[in-house]
């Protein structure tokens, strides 16, 4: 790829590849279709089952000499801006940060992608253009350079997985380099040993958050065979499954919960009770969360089986509190999803300050202490007031209201013809008569109006519910009086302006105006007004209820505030700097030249790259104590 690029093709791309319009409804439409197919066919064509019989063996970078570390981010491949912005910094030589002069210099040895390589759903064109390009753009290295390069890894989020996992699986199995950066893997799932007696695992959990028998016996297989006593491991997955298990998915708690004491249960089998899980990393939420757990190790004595819908992790496992010697250590789990796409709202509406999982194998439920949020709730407070100029962002959505009330305008008018009045009155000989049918029907299109508005709102509602955080006795009752209050400020201005108008006919018929030009205004000045309430709407939602976490600010589509992780692995030690990039540039200047290990465009003047130190994060390799 990187020896065509060329600079009129980076400059289109840069023209073309904008952030995800989400509230599109051509953009919409497509997504959803592809999660109906994705859904439908998942569990009769699994592209994992095919996968498990590629040969894969762990990669090792347990030799590497000297000090290592990598790279991480997660749900990249959206608007060009934030993409390339991030995939410069993992190639900077240059990048120094002046809170942390010992950050290693880019570029790492390898760089570990966490899900969501692209949006809004994959397909081979999706990745060419807001993956594959901007990657390549990022160090300028023909396919046919012997520079060095830099090992990609990437494991499939639920964009991935929409079409079924075909595009992911050419893409990063094929062993192809663009750009500094070389796909190394064979399957969607793998291991890396890192020296020091650190293992990652990288977990593909499809669309359903369920590891396949499979992918089960590797890792487990691995556990039993390869990895010493007294390793740390370190677990990365598509999804936080301690904020998903939370919140709306207790399936995937209980799967992945599973799969984690699945891989405990066979250290303890293999004689190998020193394996000890230090860091869980996680994408899916668009921002930067840091949480620390107290968890335990299970012991030898008392067994239940795991209740999980997948048969292929009904394992026995030794649940905390039938142990005869539990120890006690603390697991750090880290959110990093600021890759590319929209910024999430850290502000949602959830208590994380600590947040309890109860799993599906013990009653003692595990404590997820909240550390740091990047952008801080109240920064993120303030970017959710943007929600008032959504029609900034979505222009389209304004055309489809616009569309909406013509429509109903339309219908409006049609109800009130005076032709239609003059023909009831020839009829039956009753001009008051007349108006009274005209009226009726045009109330009974009000009517109709105010209903199906009210049908949409409480559909989005009921859409938002995965992120609830009412009380299930309560959840009927919240919904309609939401669902009443959204709608009635769509149908007040509207109905006030069509009765407005109907009186002035009536009265003043001897100055009459044009009923279409009318309509137009009316249905122009209300579609203007809807976007404004339904961003209201969003906003107040996320802030008072929990609600619409993801569609809250997805109508924003956020450039700023990303991020990604540089994980140095040291003897006794764990590092994790976090570079946030407050403000991403948003106009580029291409390179009429492109030089080999340069990037290929610079920032415009006065929109420089700012990269800081958001967090560092200390992790022992050694198992705590139990206070």
């Amino acid at each position: 790829m990187s020896q065509s690029l060329t600079p009129e093709q980076l400059r289109e791309t840069i023209r073309t590849s904008k952030m995800t319009e989400w509230f599109n409804l051509k953009i919409l439409s497509g997504t959803l279709k592809n999660i109906i197919i994705s859904e439908l066919l998942g569990d009769r064509f699994d592209y994992r089952i095919g996968m498990a019989n590629t040969s894969q063996p762990y990669f090792d970078y347990s030799q590497e000499r000297g000090e290592f570390w990598f790279d991480y981010a997660a749900d990249v491949g959206d608007g060009f801006s934030p993409t390339f912005a991030i995939a410069r910094l993992f190639c900077d030589s240059n990048l120094r940060l002046a809170a942390a002069p010992e950050l290693p210099p880019s570029p790492g040895r390898l760089l570990l992608l966490g899900g969501d390589e692209v949006y809004p759903s994959a397909n081979r064109n999706a990745y060419q253009q807001r993956l594959v390009i901007p990657y390549s753009a990022a160090c300028y290295q023909p396919a046919t350079s012997s520079a060095p390069c830099t090992d990609l890894f990437a494991i499939p989020g639920n964009h991935d997985w929409y079409d079924g996992l075909g595009s992911f699986v050419n893409l990063f199995t094929s062993q192809r380099r663009f750009g500094r950066f070389q796909t190394r893997q064979r399957r969607s799932y793998f291991a890396m040993r890192l020296p020091h007696q650190v293992w990652l695992l990288a977990l593909d959990i499809a669309l359903d958050g369920e590891v396949d028998i499979s992918q089960l016996h590797y890792f487990v297989h691995l556990i039993t065979h390869d990895v010493p006593e007294n390793a740390s491991l370190i677990l990365c997955t598509a999804e936080p499954d301690w904020i998903r298990g939370t919140i709306d998915d207790s399936e995937l708690r209980n799967s992945l919960f599973v799969f984690e004491k699945s891989l405990m249960k066979a250290a303890q089998d293999a004689g190998k009770p020193g394996i000890r899980l230090v860091l869980r990393l996680a994408g899916d939420l668009h921002y930067y969360k840091h949480f620390i757990s107290q968890e335990t190790v299970p012991g030898q004595s008392g067994t239940v089986t795991a209740a999980s819908d997948t048969a292929a992790l009904s394992l026995q496992v030794a649940p905390a509190e039938a142990s005869a010697a539990v120890e006690s250590y603390a697991v750090h789990s880290i959110i990093a999803g600021g890759g590319g796409a929209f910024l999430h709202p850290t502000h949602n509406g959830l208590d994380d300050s600590q947040l309890s999982i109860t799993s599906g194998l013990s009653e003692s439920p595990i404590r997820f202490v909240h550390q740091k949020s990047y952008p801080a709730p109240d920064v993120s407070r303030e970017l959710g007031k943007g929600g008032l100029f959504i029609l900034k962002y979505n222009k389209a959505l304004w055309l489809v209201l616009l569309l909406i009330y013509i429509a109903s305008g339309l219908a409006y008018s049609l109800a009130g013809a005076e032709f239609l009045q003059d023909s009831i009155e020839k009829t039956y000989g009753s001009r008051i008569g007349a108006i009274a049918v005209a009226a009726t029907l045009q109330l009974l299109v009000l009517i109709l109006h105010s209903g199906v508005l009210y049908g949409c709102c409480y559909a989005i509602v009921d859409i938002s519910k995965q992120h609830q955080l009412i009380a299930p006795t309560d959840e009927e009752r919240h919904r309609s009086w939401i669902a009443f209050q959204h709608a009635l400020w769509h149908i007040l201005p509207y109905t006030l302006l069509q009765a407005a108008h109907s009186i002035w006919s009536f009265f003043f018929n001897n100055k009459p105006v044009s009923a279409n030009l009318v309509t137009l205004a009316i249905a122009g000045v209300c579609s203007v007004l809807s976007a404004i309430v339904f961003g209201m709407y969003l906003r107040r939602s996320l802030n008072r209820h929990g609600r619409h976490v993801n569609d809250a600010f997805a109508a924003l589509r956020i450039e700023g505030y990303k991020s990604f992780l540089r994980i140095v692995v040291k003897p006794e030690q764990l590092v994790v700097y976090v570079v946030g990039l407050d403000a991403v540039p948003t106009e580029w200047v291409v390179k009429d030249r492109f030089i080999v290990g340069q990037p290929c465009a610079e920032p415009a003047e006065g929109q420089e790259l700012k990269p800081h130190l958001v967090d560092q994060v200390t992790i022992p390799l050694r198992p705590l104590s139990s206070r």
